[in-house]
């Protein structure tokens, strides 16, 4: 599955292209479609607190997380993921951390924990795109 590289404004104006990709985030009260960055390093996927009320998650504990912005007070939690490019398409569970802070301007990351554990990613620059290879010994909860 490729992907070319989107181009995104920033908070402070500038526009960069990155690896982001169209995926489905499914909770079990909703299904919704999102563009996540493939972040190689972020340890999970986070998901701002705005898209998680939207998906209608529960905010139980509270933690704090660190990373390159700082401390930031999160809430673990799961979702399904979809990604799909015509007829190739993987769906799995995936860990999540709400960063509780409002209006973060954050965008979906895609972590290493259980993302990068199915595929084989290759970031390709120069081309402007990024592979996503199965890993079908183990590709988990499909």
């Amino acid at each position: 599955m490729s992907f070319r590289y989107k181009e995104i404004k920033r908070p402070n104006g500038i526009i960069i292209k990155a690896p982001y990709i169209p995926i489905t985030l499914k909770s079990e009260k909703e299904s919704l479609d999102f563009i996540g960055l493939i972040d190689s390093g972020a340890d999970i996927s986070v998901i701002p607190r705005e898209a998680a009320d939207i998906l209608g998650l529960k905010i139980e504990k509270e933690d704090e997380a660190t990373g390159i912005g700082g401390k930031a007070k999160t809430s673990d939690s799961h979702l399904n993921i979809k990604i799909q490019k015509g007829h190739e398409k993987y769906e799995f569970r995936l860990p999540i951390k709400i960063l509780l802070q409002e209006n973060s301007e954050i965008p979906i990351l895609l972590g290493r924990l259980e993302f990068f554990d199915n595929f084989n990613i290759i970031f390709e620059q120069s081309e402007q795109r990024v592979l996503l290879k199965k890993i079908t010994t183990h590709f988990k909860n499909q």
